[in-house]
């Protein structure tokens, strides 16, 4: 019960409270891997343990509106240091931190990096859903949006590693293999930056001191009504991704990318709420996770498209070779706008004030059971 708002035993400003130090302690435990804080990205696969709310009507039981697609949460593999060599990738019973390299022990792993990511993004989606009402949301998202920038390099290079092994099956192998060597070396570069250490240490005495600030943050507004606008909010950016993203096809990836932080926003703010009425709320979780994950690998893809016509521009390789990967890029990137689109036709539906009224009603029914 910790990342969803709860009924009887606290109001919505004491779970907003409660959830933003669940995620600070969450991220502090991957940077601060010694001092014994719980996180439920420590068991090596980047993955969050199932919360209740969702175990209980899980997609398995036959309440899901489509099967998940693929995933984008994919193992990445630990790049080589020059004092560790090759390590060998993490098992699922290994702390993220237990193959950083030999002379910085408390470095993270890709794991580790992909984990503090996503409580960040989870915690700026909380703070969306509060937006109207807090009023430190502008200095507390500001600092957080910061700080998400500085491993932004390393996990883009991660990630262009991991989206040209995904890519293997439609490029020729001694292409894949060469490219593959040459990502490798930059996350291995990135990765002994001897700034990184120092960033992370700045980082964690931030999210330490937002930890302890957060227990007394305060809300404007409490029950629906905290919500409410935020939540409207969101909903309204995302039907506005979506038809900016119908126009742009084939043409401006960047639109996708914006329509994406739109659509993880909702995602987590429809997560807090699945109490509501848990039977609706998860599959709409999971139909709103599948688009946010589809709009990513769409990301990846064209974060791996600009590097390569950067490498070209080096001569790392030719220009045959980069139509070959090219094409490749391109033929998935149009799938998985397509299938993004179409998901979210339908996702997107409802306007925004359509939406918030039917939540409310479940919201209230869900009170009245106190």
């Amino acid at each position: 019960m910790s990342y969803v708002f709860r009924l009887t035993d606290e109001s919505v400003e004491d779970g907003f409270r409660r959830i933003a130090r669940r995620e600070l302690k969450g991220a502090l435990a991957l940077l601060r891997p010694t001092d014994g804080v719980e996180s439920h990205y420590e068991t090596g696969e980047g993955q969050e343990e199932e919360e209740p709310e969702l175990a209980a009507s899980s997609l398995a039981e036959g309440n899901a509106l489509e099967a998940p697609g693929a995933t984008r949460d994919i193992v990445l593999r630990q790049s080589p240091t020059p004092e560790a060599g090759h390590a060998p990738p993490p098992n699922g019973g290994e702390n993220p931190f237990a193959h950083a390299a030999e002379a910085t022990p408390r470095l993270p792993t890709a794991q580790a990096i992909h984990g503090l990511r996503k409580h960040i993004k989870k915690l700026r989606g909380l703070l969306q859903l509060v937006k109207p009402t807090f009023p430190r949301f502008a200095e507390v998202n500001g600092i957080l949006r910061e700080h998400a920038a500085l491993l932004a390099p390393l996990r883009d290079a991660e990630v262009r590693l991991a989206t040209v092994q995904a890519l293997s099956e439609d490029l020729p192998p001694g292409l894949v293999e060469a490219l593959e060597h040459r990502l490798d070396e930059e996350v291995a570069r990135l990765r002994a930056d001897p700034e990184l250490p120092k960033t992370l240490s700045a980082m964690s005495d931030t999210f330490a001191r937002l930890r302890d600030e957060a227990k007394d943050w305060r809300l404007s507004a409490d029950g629906w009504k905290a919500l409410e606008p935020g939540l409207k909010a969101t909903w309204r950016k995302g039907r506005a991704g979506l038809a900016a993203s119908q126009e742009a096809l084939g043409r401006d990836a960047k639109v996708f990318h914006e329509w994406r932080k739109a659509v993880k926003h909702h995602w987590y703010q429809a997560r807090l709420l699945v109490p509501i009425w848990p039977e609706i709320m998860s599959p709409w979780v999971s139909v709103a996770d599948r688009l946010g994950e589809t709009l990513g690998r769409h990301q990846d893809l064209d974060i791996l498209r600009i590097h390569l016509a950067l490498l070209e521009e080096e001569g790392s390789f030719s220009s045959a070779e980069h139509g070959h990967y090219l094409r490749a890029i391109n033929a998935r990137m149009l799938s998985e706008a397509e299938a993004a689109l179409t998901l979210g036709a339908r996702f997107y539906a409802d306007k925004p004030k359509a939406l918030a009224r039917r939540w409310k009603r479940w919201w209230g029914a869900w009170q009245a059971r106190q």
